[in-house]
């Protein structure tokens, strides 16, 4: 299983890596702990360093690969305070992926040249990352580094987003934004299960991707008409929300279900429950789920 990135700050060149990771600067050019914090609130300049250390039950990971979530870039805009309190300075970064270069008092010190996922509450951004043993998970021989870190969270995301949505042989699901991280991970599922799949993304390359995830027909949001190349929509996993994630849930048919769990439109989508007369079948956390009535 493939899982796309599309995080802004992935890949400056615009060309989106296969997996929704990146890279960190290689530990070996430094002996300490130099995480990239946030000072204020901004783009991505707004990042500085600092240091850290083991202590017992604790693992030192020095970071092959940073977990990047277009979360992380929406927290350090300032743009969800209400949603995500993040105070500057901080270090951003829930995940890292690498090898485990030292161990605190207590520790077992075979854990020491292991391939491990670190998931972190913050402080992913770093050369090395210091956290409790029971936040450290192996990485299985024949697991890339890379695809480890891209399972970490969006993969547990889409799983847990899928499973909530009962996704049978024949049916239409339409994932929006399809060639992201969790997006990438649904479409998978959803042709997995034996749905006909349509992918919603932005520009050819994506397009190009979705489609060779297993999308049957994908469409490209920004162009005029889109929406009119979509009918009788069983599910809708929709992580856009805002104003498209209205013109998608005008394309669920009735009976059908409608979960939206993100707002990279700039919110979630609003929807009217009495004009629409919905009721609620399921909602993951923070996921809401609508169902229209059969």
């Amino acid at each position: 299983m493939r899982w796309q990135t599309s995080a802004e700050d992935a890949d400056e060149g615009g060309r989106p890596p296969r997996v929704r990771a990146v890279g960190a600067r290689h530990a070996g050019r430094s002996r300490h702990r130099e995480p990239r914090g946030v000072r204020r609130s901004g783009g991505p300049a707004e990042r500085d360093r600092s240091g850290g250390g083991p202590g017992p039950g604790q693992v030192v990971v020095d970071v092959e690969v940073a977990g990047v979530l277009s979360i992380d870039t929406v927290v350090r805009s300032g743009q969800a305070a209400e949603i995500f309190p993040a105070q500057p300075p901080y270090v951003p970064g829930v995940g890292a992926a690498g090898q485990v270069s030292a161990v605190g008092e207590g520790a077992d010190r075979e854990w020491v040249g292991r391939r491990v996922l670190a998931d972190v509450e913050d402080g992913g951004y770093a050369e090395r990352v210091t956290t409790a043993l029971e936040n450290v998970i192996p990485i299985p021989d024949g697991v890339g580094t890379w695809e480890a870190m891209a399972l970490l969270h969006d993969g547990a995301g889409a799983l847990s987003v899928f499973d909530r949505v009962d996704v049978q042989p024949g049916m239409t699901v339409l994932v929006q934004p399809a060639a992201g991280g969790l997006g990438s991970g649904l479409v998978q599922l959803a042709a997995a299960a034996g749905a006909r799949v349509i992918g919603a993304a932005r520009g050819a390359h994506k397009l190009k991707v979705v489609k060779e995830l297993g999308a049957d027909l994908v469409v490209d949001y920004t162009m005029p008409g889109w929406i009119d190349q979509i009918a009788g929509v069983n599910v809708v996993f929709d992580g856009v929300g805002g104003d498209l994630g209205q013109a998608v849930f005008a394309r669920v048919q009735r009976g059908g279900t409608y979960s939206n769990y993100g707002f990279a439109g700039g919110g979630f989508t609003e929807i009217d429950r009495e004009r629409a007369a919905l009721s609620v079948t399921s909602r993951p956390p923070d996921v809401p789920a609508e169902r229209t009535p059969g």
